[in-house]
């Protein structure tokens, strides 16, 4: 099997991307869990050599299922988490692909839904309590109430922002709660990566002893940074899809008895009372 991971690994000094994915699906097929993660991972790391989105879904595929069936779950983990972001309906097959990879992708996509769920679950329960809230105290204070309506310009800039910038100008706060908390997630991830092997080598030498460490390190770094522009870039489209340039929006003020009046607003004239 070693002689075939070797054959496979000359023949990509002179193949193109896609002859090295074909190279590195039959080293799979043959078991070579090594010789296809050699193949496969200069296709993706440190940029993506393939020409096409369907290549780069099957290259991440047959990586994570050689890390897995090399034991190596958290190099799975992580490229069936990129895979899953990329095509959240991804499926894989269970014949062809196995009940155990199988099972394990679909345990991973269950984690994801389910902590997504839970974030926006929490998000909603708080906007609901503060609503809530405000209801009663304007309840106690207002005798009457005066409505106002108000257009407010929502600038386009503000979709380009990360963090959920854009979802929570468009008074998406479940989403923009989502995206926040992903991002930091992910930069804070990456950030601390990056921080322990730069802080730790500052020269850039790593001891022998110590490369495998860094060399994960390094992979959670990129891979983290990833995810995090990946995200921040779903949440520029989402915003971008929901944004409206005018935001028109009701207020109600309380109001104590007195003497109407009469006042200019925005949309015409206003009473007082």
């Amino acid at each position: 099997m070693r002689v075939w991971g070797l054959v496979l690994l000359l023949m990509a000094t002179v193949a193109t991307p896609a002859e090295d994915l074909a190279h590195a699906r039959a080293a799979y097929e043959q078991n070579d869990w090594a010789g296809a993660v050699q193949l496969l991972r200069p296709l993706l790391y440190p940029k993506i050599t393939l020409s096409s989105e369907d290549e780069v879904v099957r290259a991440r595929k047959l990586l994570g299922a050689a890390y897995f069936y090399a034991k190596d779950n958290f190099r799975a983990r992580v490229e069936f988490q990129i895979l899953l972001t990329l095509q959240p309906d991804f499926r894989m097959d269970r014949v062809v692909d196995g009940p155990d990879v199988t099972d394990f992708v679909e345990r991973l996509k269950r984690e994801n839904q389910d902590e997504l769920r839970r974030i926006e679950a929490e998000s909603r329960r708080r906007e609901e309590e503060r609503r809530r809230r405000e209801e009663e105290e304007r309840r106690r204070n207002a005798v009457r109430i005066l409505v106002e309506t108000r257009v407010r310009e929502r600038p386009f800039s503000v979709n380009l922002l990360p963090f959920g910038a854009g979802q929570f100008q468009n008074r998406q706060t479940g989403k923009g709660w989502g995206f926040l908390v992903t991002e930091v997630a992910l930069g804070a991830a990456s950030a601390a990566a990056y921080a322990a092997v730069h802080l730790k080598y500052p020269s850039g030498t790593v001891p022998e002893r110590d490369a495998g460490t860094a060399a994960s390190l390094e992979l959670t770094h990129i891979v983290t940074g990833g995810l995090f522009l990946v995200v921040w870039g779903l949440g520029v489209y989402d915003a971008i899809e929901n944004w409206k340039g005018e935001d028109v929006t009701r207020q109600e003020r309380p109001q104590t008895p007195g003497r109407v009046s009469i006042r200019p607003t925005p949309m015409g004239l206003g009473l007082d009372f």
